[in-house]
């Protein structure tokens, strides 16, 4: 082989191999934080619902863990406090852990009698596909500790 033409199969070669390095890099790469309002990642109903264009007329909490605890109100400042405490979500990035008997499930019955709901596991979004990572969920829980109290 002459020298030129074995030149010319190294540098292929070395581009090749550079090619595939940056691919692996790029599949390596994180994701970019998916970060947003929790009507983003909510069916249609659901996200009516948050953005205000539907109003519930009912609303059962499910707390499951290794016992199940539910509670159903239709006290309508109830109901709205747990919407704008949902609104005030941030959602952040997927998370690939999983966690079990940590689950909080917020079903809305609607006026026309549609049900709509979001789930959580470890107070992480569940959209069934994937979890994220949930910002400024304080008052959120707080409200939901204080629907499952038994009433007076």
């Amino acid at each position: 082989m002459n020298l030129m033409l074995k030149r010319w199969i190294f540098a292929a070669l070395a581009l090749l191999l550079l090619i595939a390095v940056t691919a692996c890099k790029a599949q390596d790469a994180e994701p970019a934080p998916a970060t947003g309002e929790l009507a983003a990642y909510t069916d249609e109903a659901m996200s009516a619902l948050l953005r205000g264009e539907r109003k519930a007329a009912a609303l059962q909490y499910s707390r499951l863990g290794e016992t199940v605890d539910a509670r159903e109100t239709r006290d309508a400042e109830t109901i709205e406090a747990v919407l704008a405490a949902l609104r005030a979500l941030r959602i952040g990035e997927p998370v690939e852990e999983r966690a079990t008997d940590s689950d909080d499930l917020f079903l809305f019955t609607l006026d026309d009698g549609t049900t709509c709901s979001v789930a959580f596991e470890a107070h992480r979004l569940n959209t069934g596909d994937a979890r994220y990572i949930v910002e400024n969920g304080g008052a959120l829980w707080k409200l939901a500790a204080s629907i499952l109290e038994p009433e007076a």
